[in-house]
């Protein structure tokens, strides 16, 4: 009798050592898997934020670079209404200078003309004083003419 209590305690300890085996190497299961998922859930998080660190660089780098050419354009369009402000200048300018050399150039020719209308205006009057002081000298050419 006494062997069957030791083999009915012996199985019974056995027994319940193996649930409880059972149940730890469960929990055990149960401990690694959710180790193992927390992991896994950090690297994915650490990966969409690694992603999102990128992404923000990237949209700031297409930011800066959408700046820096709007600051090139800008200055390109400067430089542009610049080089058309001073050929206007320049073409003022060439006009003026085109406009004076007209201006002066009719000046000049108003006084050659004048001075040849009075050469002429001299040049008769002196022939009318010569040709009256012919008459004067000599009386019958002239009464004759």
């Amino acid at each position: 009798l006494l062997l069957y209590i030791y083999i009915y305690i012996f199985t019974c300890i056995f027994s319940l050592s193996l649930s409880l085996s059972l149940s730890l190497s469960i929990y055990l299961s149960i401990y690694h898997l959710s180790i193992y998922l927390s992991i896994y859930h950090l690297s994915i998080y650490l990966s969409i934020y690694h992603l999102s660190i990128y992404l923000s660089i990237y949209h700031l780098s297409i930011y800066l670079s959408i700046y820096h050419l709007s600051i090139y354009l800008s200055i390109y369009h400067l430089s542009i209404y610049l080089s058309i402000y001073h050929l206007s200048i320049y073409l003022s300018i060439y006009h003026l200078s085109i406009y004076l050399s007209i201006y002066h150039l009719s000046i000049y020719l108003s006084i050659y003309h004048l001075s040849i209308y009075l050469s002429i205006y001299h040049l008769s009057i002196y022939l009318s004083i010569y040709h009256l002081s012919l008459c004067y000298s000599e009386d019958t050419e002239c009464a004759s003419t």
